[in-house]
């Protein structure tokens, strides 16, 4: 049994009938556990491994517009989350391919900010495009790798471009039939925590 007090505030201002400007707060987790596991190397031993539940505290600065002199739609939000005890999937102590182990960061950041836009450039042909900016941090993160332990502080998420964008088009006829293309593209990124 686990017991959380989960709060959540949020407060809009609409600057005119087509703009608004928000700000959110929000608190989550996500349940802790245990998972068995076996390898095929040794298919006697069982494993019984544990993580703790995480935390995520958010805040967040959003803005809501559409131009209707322009058909031009532009949202956008800007973030920062505190993490305790982000749960974390790294490769388990017998580097088995099958073999993942979950574990818990001590603490962690993340903040950026996303912006979107759409416009309907006919009653037919719509575009739309997309950037987000993301910059994350360990601050406490222990963490042992074939047997030396090391404190992982100051390096990135994995799995985590620091840049998005994304831009595309929809074209609809009258009858129904549509077309439509999108292009995403994505900074580098790490492929594990320890970068």
């Amino acid at each position: 049994q686990f017991d959380a007090f989960l709060p959540r505030a949020s407060v809009f201002y609409d600057i005119d009938e087509n703009r608004s400007i928000g700000l959110l707060a929000a608190r989550g987790y996500r349940a802790g556990g245990s998972f068995v596991f076996s390898t095929p190397a040794n298919p006697g031993v069982v494993e019984v491994r544990q993580f703790d539940p995480e935390f995520l505290t958010n805040y967040e600065l959003a803005l809501r517009s559409y131009w209707p002199e322009l058909g031009l739609t532009v949202n956008a939000n800007v973030f920062y989350s505190d993490w305790t005890d982000q749960q974390i999937t790294v490769p388990g102590p017998s580097n088995a391919p099958l073999d993942i182990d979950i574990v818990n960061a001590g603490s962690s950041v993340l903040y950026g900010f996303e912006i979107e836009a759409f416009a309907e450039i006919t009653p037919e042909f719509s575009v739309f495009t997309s950037l987000g900016v993301l910059e994350t941090e360990f601050n406490d993160f222990p963490f042992a790798e074939t047997g030396e332990f090391a404190n992982l502080a100051g390096n990135e998420f994995n799995a985590a471009p620091n840049v998005t964008l994304g831009a595309g088009f929809v074209y609809t006829k009258p009858e129904g039939l549509f077309f439509s293309g999108d292009l995403a593209l994505a900074s580098s990124q790490f492929s594990d925590v320890e970068n």
